[in-house]
């Protein structure tokens, strides 16, 4: 009898096969209640994280802005633009807009469309100055063609808009959002002094503020030189561009030594 070495196979049992079965309500009722958990603790912090992100792109701004102003210095003798050259208002539309401007109650239009040309915007753009006319009035030749020979800093930079308040919808008077100013900061009349007693930088203070964001004025009619100090948003309808906790009417300014810090109070503040 002859004797083999196979082996016999060995076959695995089968195995039993188990009926599909999905989420009970039990389950996705946690899954969900997790998910929401998770979106209530989290959305503060990235909410928080985004609106520092805009007062950190604003600070930017401010500084970048206030070393172009630097530089128009150091070409003009150490003066700082002069207020009248600024149009006698704190705060300018965009170098070159044309616009047609309610009057300071928000009724009626001042007649003619001439091209911003007051104002840091223009100066820095620009790198030279427009005729002056009479207070009031449009400049003798307002210019219509734009052709910078010295930027300091370009009117189309978007370094001129704050974030957080180009968005925002001026309250007064049915006016516009503060971007299609083209500009949401307002600038210091007191840095240059007058054209008859300029004030050279040397005599400024480190705590004297060059910029800072605006929520407190409206830009008077282009191309118009000033004074307009009744251009104002009432305080009632300020509505300050940075919102932190614990900081209320908060908003960016940039000082003569080109530091920038956030300041509460908006509407106390003096621009001149």
């Amino acid at each position: 009898m002859v004797r083999t070495n196979r082996r016999i196979p060995q076959y695995p049992l089968a195995r039993a096969r188990s009926a599909p079965h999905g989420f009970t309500l039990i389950e996705l009722l946690v899954v969900v209640s997790i998910i929401a958990l998770l979106v209530a603790i989290l959305l503060p912090s990235l909410q928080a994280a985004r609106r520092q992100a805009k007062v950190t792109v604003c600070m930017t701004n401010l500084h970048g802005i206030g070393v172009a102003m630097w530089a128009y210095s150091e070409d003009n003798r150490q003066f700082l633009p002069q207020k009248e050259l600024l149009g006698n208002h704190v705060y300018r539309a965009i170098a070159g807009l044309k616009m047609d401007m309610t009057g300071p109650s928000g009724y009626g239009v001042v007649e003619g469309r001439y091209p911003e040309c007051f104002g840091i915007s223009y100066i820095l753009d620009q790198g030279s100055h427009v005729k002056l006319g009479a207070e009031g009035q449009p400049p003798p030749s307002p210019p219509d063609n734009f052709v910078s020979k010295n930027v300091y800093y370009p009117a189309s930079s978007k370094g001129w808009l704050c974030p957080a308040n180009a968005q925002m919808q001026a309250k007064a008077g049915g006016l516009k959002k503060w971007g299609e100013y083209g500009c949401t900061y307002m600038f210091s009349l007191a840095m240059g002094g007058t054209l008859s007693s300029p004030a050279p930088i040397d005599r400024l203070k480190p705590s004297h503020n060059l910029l800072q964001d605006n929520s407190q004025f409206i830009p008077p009619p282009t191309g118009y030189n000033g004074p307009f100090s009744q251009y104002f948003v009432n305080s009632s309808c300020q509505v300050p561009p940075h919102r932190l906790s614990g900081r209320r009417d908060a908003a960016n300014r940039a000082y003569v030594e080109l530091h920038v810090d956030m300041r509460a109070e908006l509407h106390a503040w003096s621009p001149y």
